[in-house]
C-alpha cells in the first residue's frame, strides 16, 4: 500500500529500486542510506549493488567496486547484529543501541542519484518479508530541480541524519554520514525552501534531537493545527498492541482528546492479544480482522506488481506489517500517519526510535477507511464483542520483543580495524567510556581469539586474515561470567586501510582501464564483470588483446596509448559536467570521488605493477605511465584545482625514483616537472 498521489504508482520498494535502475545510464545512483530495525545480508547486497532485490547470488570484483562508490549506511538496532556477516568492507554499519527494552524500528530508505533525491518511509524492514511477503505500507517522495513539493520532508529527514543519532558514538564519527547530510543540504540550498505549505511532514519519536518531542504530542501538535476539536474518530491498522499496563488509546485520548470512536485492525490470528482494554473509553468500538490467505482482488494486485505473473491455484498468504493512524475529522479534513510505529505506548510515547510520515487528507472518512480494508482484504468485519476484558499475560510479539541485555558491552564506542605498525599487519582499535571493561570479554573475529592491550588487540597478519577483510564485520563478546552470553557488535575499517583495499579491486593497471572505458551498466541483470578471456570479441578491434604482439614493448605501449587515451576523454566528460554543478561541497564531493579519488588509486596500480615487475623494460613503462598521468592531471587541474594537487605529488614520486643515466628518461621527467609547474 502506498500513498495515494504519486504517479506513477508503485506498489512494492522493488518496483521503485527498477525506476531508479532503469533510469541510472542518465541519472546514475550517487549514494544510498538505508535505517531499518534488521536486515538480511542478501536484500542489502543486493540493493547495493543495483540487482533485483529478489536475487540470490555471490559478489564479484566490478559488484565491489559499484558498491565502493556508493558509500552505503545501515542504520539498524545493535540487538539484531549477527554473529558473523559476510558483506563489503566499505558498506557502514551503524548499530544503534537504545536503552533497556527499546529499540530503534524506524525504517527508510534513501536513494541519491545525480539529479535526484527518493525518500521511502513506511513500515517494512531491509528483510525478504518485509519486502516481498509482508503487508506493508509507505510513502514514497520524489525530488529534483524542478520537482520541490514536499520539500520540508527532506529538510526535516536531514535534520534528523544530523542530530537524532549525535548520541550513538558510531553514527557521530561516521564520515559517511556526515557527508551525505552535506550533500543533502547542498541540494535542499540550490532548490530552494519547496513548498513549505506541504500536506506532508515527518513525524520522529523517540529521536533525543534540540526541541523534540515524542510521537504522541508532535501528532497531537499537527492535529490542532487542522482542527480545535477531538477527532469524531480514530482509525489504526496495527499488527501489535500493548503488552503492559499502559495503552496508548488512553494516552492518545489526553493528547487529542476524548475519542467517541475507535476502529482497530490486526492480523487474524494476533486476537488474542487484544482486549476491550486497548479501546480505552471509547463508546463505539470496533475490531476488524485481515486474513493471512490473499483474496482475489489482493491476488490480482500480486500479479500486477510481479509483471502479471500466472499464480494459478498457488495459495498466497500474507502477514500483516502495516501500521497507520488516522484521526478523523468533523469537517471531512483528517491526519493520516503512518510509517514504523504500532498502536503501542511503548512506539509513541518516545521510548522506541520511530519514523512515519504525516498527511493531511480531505473526503468523507468513511469512504478512505473502506478503501484502506479493500487493500487489507478484511475477513471478518467485527469481534470486538468477542474480546476479554483485559489480558493478563499477553503473547509476546517478535517485533514487541525488545528485552533488557544484561552484560551487554555498551561502554564501547566504537571498533576500528586498522593498519599496525608492522607492515602487512592489522589490528583492531577499540574506543570505549571504561576501557578496563574490556577485561570482562573473550573477543573472538571469526575463529581468530583477540589479546586486548591498551585499547589495540594483537597484529594479525593480512595474508592470513585477507578473506575476511572483505566480510566477517561483526566481533563476538562473550561474558567471562556469569552464563557467558554473547554479544555481536560490527567494526569499521579506518579509512588508511579502506584505501589500500580499494586497489584490490582491480587485478592490474589495465583492468582499471577498460572498467572505466567500458563502466559496467547497472540494471536488474546486475553488474557485469569482464575478465580476460572472456567477451573479447565484443570490444573495438583496436583493444582486443593480442598475445604475439603484447611481447612488443613498442607495440603495448600503443596499445596502452590508445586505452588510455579514450579514458582521458571520459574522464574529461566527467570534468566538465562536475563543473556544470553549482559551486559547493556537492561539486568538491563529485570531483573527488569521480576524478581525483580513481586516478590516484590507478598511479597507485601503476606502482604495484612496477614493484611487482621490477625489469627494465616495466621500468621504462612505468615513468612513461606515471608521467601521462601526472600530464593529464595537471591538464585536467586547469578546471579543477583538486587535480593539480595529484600531478605533483606524481612527479615528485617520478623524482624520488630517478633513472640514473638514463638520459632521455631524465629529459621526460624534468618536462614534466616544468609542465605540471612542480619544484
Amino acid at each position: 500500500m502506498t500513498t495515494p498521489e504519486r504517479q506513477p504508482q508503485f506498489y512494492s520498494l522493488q518496483q521503485i529500486y527498477d525506476d531508479v535502475i532503469g533510469n541510472a545510464r542518465h541519472d546514475p545512483l550517487v549514494r544510498i542510506l538505508v535505517l531499518t530495525y534488521e536486515f538480511d545480508d542478501q536484500q542489502l547486497v543486493n540493493l547495493v549493488s543495483s540487482r533485483s532485490l529478489k536475487d540470490e547470488f555471490d559478489l564479484r570484483r566490478n559488484h565491489l567496486r559499484f558498491i565502493a562508490g556508493l558509500e552505503p549506511v545501515v542504520i539498524y538496532d545493535a540487538r539484531k547484529t549477527r554473529e558473523f556477516s559476510q558483506l563489503p568492507h566499505f558498506l557502514e554499519l551503524v548499530p544503534i543501541r537504545a536503552r533497556a527494552y527499546s529499540c530503534h524500528h524506524s525504517k527508510a530508505y534513501l536513494i541519491v542519484t545525480e539529479k535526484t533525491v527518493r525518500l521511502v518511509l513506511g513500515s517494512f524492514n531491509l528483510t525478504r518479508t518485509g519486502l516481498f511477503s509482508n503487508r506493508e505500507v509507505f510513502a514514497d517522495f520524489l525530488w529534483s530541480e524542478v520537482e520541490t513539493t514536499h520539500l520540508p520532508v527532506l529538510q526535516s529527514f536531514v535534520g534528523l541524519l544530523r542530530e537524532g543519532y549525535a548520541d550513538h558514538a558510531q553514527a557521530r564519527f561516521s564520515e559517511s554520514l556526515r557527508s551525505l547530510a552535506d550533500l543533502l543540504d547542498g541540494r535542499l540550498q540550490s532548490w530552494g525552501k519547496g513548498d513549505m505549505a506541504s500536506i506532508h511532514r515527518l513525524l520522529a519519536s523517540g529521536y533525543p534531537m534540540p526541541g523534540a518531542r515524542v510521537g504522541i504530542h508532535s501528532l497531537a501538535e499537527q492535529w490542532r493545527a487542522i482542527s480545535d476539536k477531538p477527532p469524531v474518530s480514530v482509525f489504526a491498522v496495527s499488527p501489535f498492541f500493548d503488552q503492559g499496563n499502559t495503552f496508548l488509546a488512553d494516552r492518545l485520548a489526553a493528547a487529542v482528546g476524548a475519542i467517541e470512536r475507535l476502529h482497530l485492525v490486526t492480523e487474524e490470528s494476533n486476537v488474542g492479544c487484544v482486549s476491550k482494554r486497548h479501546f480505552g473509553q471509547a463508546r463505539i468500538c470496533k475490531l476488524s480482522l485481515v486474513t493471512a490467505n490473499a483474496d482475489d482482488a489482493e491476488r490480482a494486485r500480486i500479479a500486477a506488481a510481479n509483471d502479471m505473473a500466472q499464480l494459478g491455484e498457488l495459495q498466497v498468504q500474507r502477514k500483516l506489517h502495516a501500521k497507520i493512524l488516522m484521526l478523523c475529522g468533523a469537517n471531512d479534513r483528517h491526519l493520516v500517519y503512518l510509517g514504523s510505529a504500532n498502536f503501542t505506548d511503548k512506539a509513541w510515547n518516545g521510548d522506541n526510535h520511530e519514523l512515519g510520515v504525516t498527511q493531511i487528507v480531505e473526503g468523507r472518512a468513511d469512504a478512505l477507511i473502506q478503501s484502506i480494508l479493500r487493500s487489507l482484504a478484511i475477513v471478518v468485519d467485527d469481534v470486538y464483542a468477542s474480546l476479554a476484558d483485559t489480558i493478563d499475560k499477553p503473547p509476546v510479539a517478535d517485533d514487541e520483543e525488545y528485552c533488557g541485555q544484561p552484560g551487554y558491552p555498551d561502554f564501547i564506542e566504537r571498533i576500528e580495524l586498522a593498519t599496525a605498525e608492522e607492515q602487512g599487519t592489522v589490528q583492531f582499535c577499540f574506543y570505549a567510556t571504561d576501557l578496563t571493561r574490556l577485561a570482562d570479554y573473550t573477543i573472538v573475529w571469526g575463529k581468530t581469539a583477540l589479546t586486548v592491550a591498551e585499547a589495540r588487540s594483537q597484529a594479525l597478519s593480512i595474508d592470513e586474515v585477507y578473506t575476511r577483510l572483505f566480510g566477517g564485520k561483526n566481533l563476538t563478546f562473550t561474558c567471562k561470567e556469569g552464563d557467558g552470553v554473547s554479544f555481536n557488535l560490527p567494526f569499521i575499517h579506518s579509512p588508511e586501510l579502506v584505501k589500500q583495499q580499494d586497489l584490490t579491486l582491480f587485478r592490474d593497471p589495465e583492468d582499471w582501464l577498460m572498467y572505466y572505458l567500458y563502466p559496467p551498466a547497472p540494471g536488474a541483470g546486475g553488474v557485469p564483470e569482464h575478465l580476460p578471456g572472456e567477451g573479447d570479441d565484443e570490444l573495438p578491434p583496436d583493444v582486443v588483446p593480442d598475445v604475439d604482439r603484447e611481447s612488443n614493448v613498442v607495440i603495448a605501449m600503443q596499445r596502452y596509448l590508445t586505452l588510455f587515451g579514450r579514458v582521458e576523454e571520459e574522464f574529461a566528460r566527467r570534468a566538465d559536467k562536475i563543473l556544470a554543478m553549482p559551486p559547493g561541497a556537492e561539486r568538491e564531493t563529485a570531483c573527488q570521488k569521480r576524478i581525483v579519488e580513481p586516478l590516484r588509486v590507478f598511479a597507485e596500480l601503476l606502482l604495484a605493477q612496477r614493484c611487482k615487475q621490477p625489469a627494465p623494460a616495466n621500468r621504462l613503462t612505468w615513468y612513461f605511465q606515471t608521467g601521462e598521468l601526472a600530464l593529464f592531471s595537471n591538464r585536467l587541474g586547469a578546471k579543477l584545482p583538486a587535480l593539480k594537487a595529484l600531478s605533483h605529488t606524481l612527479v615528485a614520486r617520478l623524482r624520488e625514483q630517478p633513472p640514473a643515466a638514463d638520459a632521455v628518461l631524465n629529459t621526460y621527467v624534468e618536462f614534466c616537472a616544468r609542465q605540471t609547474r612542480y619544484g
